[in-house]
């Protein structure tokens, strides 16, 4: 058994010997360097095919699915804006050498999947190269189809013989280099029923000493004595590049048409539609503000009055960083009209009162609260345009945000159509508050509470927060507001000052003080 044994392997410093081969220290084992090398390569090896086979997937589904652009400029506002990221569809059009990067001329034509891919229709948004380099990316909605007959009269567009139709949504007032210039929310129609939402700039008014050049880019005899609109900038687009030989780029960019031959762009080219539009936020608060429009009863002559009213203060940007006109010169206004309105009809319905009981009326119809009540029931938080920060946090069912909102829409149709037109409009919305029993003047319910429970003899009165609930940019508070020797009360707010603030106006109310 002795000389059967496998001989041990001995340490270099001769000490006992190893049993398990396994076991020893690298320097008593030879083959552990060509080990370590063997191992480094077969680790580098999988690093390199996980990399490879990542590029092939990221290849193979921009080539074959989608492909990720982001918008360098502004021109098609309200639908894209200058940062927004799309997602086109690379199946919906089929596949062209385009398709790949960097356009390897592999095969002529388009490849149509049946029952996939279509041809392009109108209203579409596509991205496409530029067909005289076949590099440069440009991004514009299809209004011309093979066969069409496209024609502006009077600065209207005609698709084969059929007006298209814009319905005005909203206006709104934004600051750019030449002040304050109103851009109106439009909602087009095409012939098909496709819907199309537009800005219209309005016409422009140059400044002293700003001379501002038109590049005219007709061919000769081409398009000649074509209208060209300066808010709109819309226009037909030749279907070739004329010769620019001398000439600069022009100053105005065609945002309304596509410039290019169908069959070069769509059957040999690059056109890809876009997926996925990722801004909605304008279209939902101008349909907002539409439903306002209905709900006020008043047909605005001038709808940047009601856009301008629906502006809170410290509003966001629009898309090039210039800030909005916020609404707190109407509601100044429209603080005086409300107390006029009050006034006039507090003085027709009670011929007996007298000029104490009138000014109590008066004070709890013109409040804050009463105002942010009115504002509520006519959805005027949705048509809001208020500052991320101050929509996160519920400024749209805020009482302050709501009631300043009112007085300057209030303030907007006295503007708009005179004392008559705001008469209408706040008989019908302040009908429910009008029927309401009269309370007392309650500028500071807490300060009300106080003074009461003082005359009294009681402590005074205690607040304690009993739940919140809801996200944390819109909380639901509830709180309860007691006063020595009477049973609490429990009132809810969209924050802790206004729940205290309610609870103390129900306990005054059950208690018949007021």
């Amino acid at each position: 058994m002795a000389a059967s044994a496998k001989p041990p392997v001995w340490s270099d410093s001769g000490d006992a010997p190893f049993e398990d081969v396994e076991a020893t220290p690298v320097y008593a084992r030879g083959s552990g360097k060509k080990r370590k090398s063997k191992g480094s390569s077969s680790e580098g090896m999988e690093i390199f095919k996980t990399i490879f086979f990542a590029l092939l997937i990221a290849l193979v589904l921009r080539v074959v699915l989608f492909q990720p652009f982001t918008i360098p400029s502004a021109s098609m506002e309200p639908n894209l804006y200058e940062g927004d990221y799309i997602v086109v569809s690379k199946w919906s059009y089929g596949y062209s050498k385009h398709s790949i990067p960097f356009s390897p001329p592999v095969f002529n034509g388009r490849i149509m999947l049946p029952g996939v891919s279509h041809e392009p229709t109108r209203g579409d948004i596509v991205v496409f190269k530029l067909p005289r380099d076949n590099t440069t990316d440009y991004i514009k909605r299809l209004i011309g189809l093979p066969g069409d007959r496209i024609q502006m009269i009077d600065n209207v567009l005609f698709i084969n013989g059929t007006a298209v139709r814009d319905v005005e949504m909203s206006r709104q007032d934004v600051q750019n280099l030449y002040g304050t210039q109103t851009v109106i929310q439009l909602r087009e129609t095409l012939p098909e029923g496709r819907e199309i939402n537009i800005q219209d700039w309005g016409p422009g008014n140059i400044s002293d000493n700003t001379p501002v050049l038109l590049h005219d880019r007709r061919q000769p005899g081409q398009f000649a004595g074509q209208p060209l609109r300066p808010g709109r900038r819309r226009g037909l687009c030749p279907g070739r590049e004329p010769d620019r030989q001398g000439r600069d780029h022009p100053v105005l960019v065609e945002a309304r048409c596509l410039a290019v031959e169908s069959r070069q762009l769509v059957h040999e080219g690059s056109a890809e539609p876009v997926l996925h539009r990722p801004r909605l936020m304008a279209d939902r608060r101008a349909e907002a503000v539409q439903a306002l429009r209905r709900r006020l009863g008043h047909d605005f002559r001038d709808l940047a009055l009601l856009t301008h009213a629906s502006v809170g203060e410290g509003a966001e940007r629009d898309a090039r960083g210039r800030p909005f006109a916020d609404n707190q010169r109407l509601e100044f206004l429209g603080d005086r009209v409300l107390g006029l309105l009050v006034a006039d009809r507090l003085v027709r319905d009670f011929p007996g009162s007298d000029e104490g009981e009138m000014s109590s009326r008066l004070h709890a119809l013109v409040d804050k609260a009463a105002c942010a009540r009115v504002a509520e029931a006519l959805g005027v938080g949705d048509a809001m345009r208020l500052s991320p920060g101050e929509a996160k946090q519920g400024g749209r069912r805020r009482e302050g945000v709501l009631g300043d909102a009112m007085e300057a829409l209030l303030a907007a149709v006295w503007l708009d159509g005179g004392f008559e037109a705001v008469r209408m409009v706040f008989d019908a919305a302040w009908k429910d508050e009008l029927s309401a029993p009269p309370q007392k003047s309650l500028t500071n319910p807490k300060s009300a509470l106080q003074e009461w429970a003082l005359g009294l003899g009681k402590p005074l009165p205690a607040y304690r927060i009993v739940e919140r609930k809801g996200s944390d940019h819109a909380p639901t508070f509830t709180v309860e507001a007691s006063v020595a020797g009477y049973p609490p009360l429990t009132a809810q707010g969209r924050s802790r000052q206004d729940a205290e603030k309610a609870a103390a106006i129900g306990l005054l109310q059950r208690e018949g003080v007021i």
